[in-house]
């Protein structure tokens, strides 16, 4: 009778599966939070291009209004701190992706060697269960000669007499 393959450890490769789809959707918004920063951060910069490349317009324009220059000096130096605080929060968000690229990774490891252990357990269970079925065809091989030994003798025995 063949016995169906049931790996002992299922729930448990069950729950590391989930634990490493948890970990794989963390990173995952990790990583895009980390775009997204960097996508805040070069537009920060391309403004900070604008600011600098309008001063320098207003500058070569030759008629300067100092208040109106001032402000946008100010406005200036406003957009450059905003990079500054854009450049550190994208390099914690990094940081942040990196831990959870290194957690994913080790959920994914604990879940692959079960997976590998599974796939241990079934190859063993099929080998035992073919070293089995291989006895029980032995045996019905072995009957079957022995039916035929025994009626092939009964046949020539009738025939000696």
């Amino acid at each position: 009778m063949k016995r169906a393959f049931r790996f002992k450890l299922a729930r448990v490769e069950r729950v590391r599966g989930l634990f490493e789809e948890t970990a794989r959707a963390e990173f995952s918004a990790a990583i895009a939070a980390v775009h997204a920063a960097e996508e805040h951060l070069d537009g920060l910069r391309a403004e900070v291009l604008r600011g600098r490349s309008s001063l320098a317009t207003v500058q070569a324009a030759g008629h300067l209004d100092a208040r109106a220059h001032l402000a946008r000096h100010e406005a200036l130096s406003c957009v450059i701190d905003a990079v500054v605080t854009a450049e550190a929060e994208r390099a914690r968000l990094a940081g942040i992706a990196e831990e959870l690229r290194l957690t994913w990774q080790a959920r994914r490891a604990d879940k692959q060697a079960l997976t590998r252990m599974s796939e241990r357990h079934k190859e063993r269970h099929q080998a035992e269960v073919a070293k089995v079925e291989l006895a029980e065809l032995d045996e019905i091989a072995i009957q079957r000669a022995a039916r035929n030994s025994s009626s092939s003798q009964e046949r020539v025995a009738p025939d000696k007499r």
